[in-house]
């Protein structure tokens, strides 16, 4: 082989090199295109998902704090029911002692009325204070045959325990 056959063989060694350089190069610089695209389309995905992220947990805090809220509601609920409670208890209460009051002064009335059957009334009476029937003349009241017990005036029907005015009647 001549020289310049050689001449010519290691120029088309050094062209292509050359071309294999500049092949070499795009390639690369496609790769680093790709890569930096790649990269860019990252970031904004993370970004993306930053933003629900956050968006997420504003949500979660929203729910708690509704929950919160919510709770609240409820405790003060409980807190005015049970205030209803003692309020209703209370007015029961008054409504027991203005009725023990009320059963206190019709009994009272019924002692002072010699009109009353005394053995039925003293029977009602007893069941509504717990005393029996015998208590009557204990407390010196009339009897159940209208006289004060114990009085002897008069008999059964001799004026003890009557009102004037029913004196007067009979006379």
């Amino acid at each position: 082989m001549s020289t310049m056959q050689w001449v010519w063989i290691i120029i088309g060694i050094i062209v292509l090199l050359i071309i294999i350089g500049v092949l070499a190069t795009v390639g690369r610089r496609r790769g680093r295109r790709r890569v930096e695209k790649q990269h860019e389309e990252d970031r904004q995905k993370a970004a993306t998902m930053r933003m629900e992220a956050k968006e997420s947990e504003l949500d979660a805090r929203a729910s708690q704090a509704e929950a919160a809220r919510v709770s609240a509601e409820a405790d003060q609920a409980e807190v005015e029911a049970e205030r209803l409670r003692i309020r209703a208890e209370e007015r029961r209460s008054v409504a027991s002692d203005q009725g023990a009051k009320s059963a206190e002064g019709r009994r009272r009335a019924d002692d002072l009325d010699p009109d009353v059957d005394q053995t039925r009334d003293d029977q009602t009476r007893d069941d509504t204070r717990g005393a029996g029937p015998d208590d009557a003349g204990s407390r010196g009241v009339d009897g159940p045959r209208g006289g004060a017990t114990g009085s002897g005036e008069g008999g059964p029907s001799g004026g003890a325990g009557r009102l004037p005015e029913q004196d007067a009647d009979n006379s």
